[in-house]
């Protein structure tokens, strides 16, 4: 008989993440354990594998519990990096951009005579 294998986490009610990012400063298997470690334990990470033949990270998590700069953040405290440029997708900026932009644009139909329009 098997045990029985089972797994607490706290359902936030959002799906999570899965993002790939370049990571430097390894030079050894050892490097990718810890980076490894570093990232899994971060709250919101749900899980997180590291390439070290590829340089990669592959972490799956909760963008209304970290964000990538975050994760970046504990990455450099332990002497490694995370590569983030524009392709680097941050959900949470995202998120926050698309209910300003929704705001922004139900306030522009409640009062149409905002800002943008110029008497002459």
């Amino acid at each position: 008989m098997q045990p029985e294998i089972s797994e607490e986490r706290v359902h936030t009610g959002h799906e999570p993440v899965k993002t790939q990012l370049p990571v430097t400063g390894m030079s050894c298997a050892s490097c990718a354990v810890t980076v490894q470690k570093v990232v899994a334990s971060q709250k919101g990470v749900k899980d997180a594998t590291v390439n070290f033949a590829n340089e990669t990270l592959t972490v799956n998590y909760d963008p209304h519990a970290t964000n990538l700069h975050k994760l970046k953040h504990a990455v450099k405290e332990v002497g490694y990096d995370l590569q983030l440029n524009e392709d680097s997708h941050d959900h949470e900026s995202e998120f926050t951009k698309n209910i300003n932009t929704a705001a922004t644009s139900s306030l522009q139909r409640q009062y149409p005579f905002g800002t943008n329009r110029v008497s002459a």
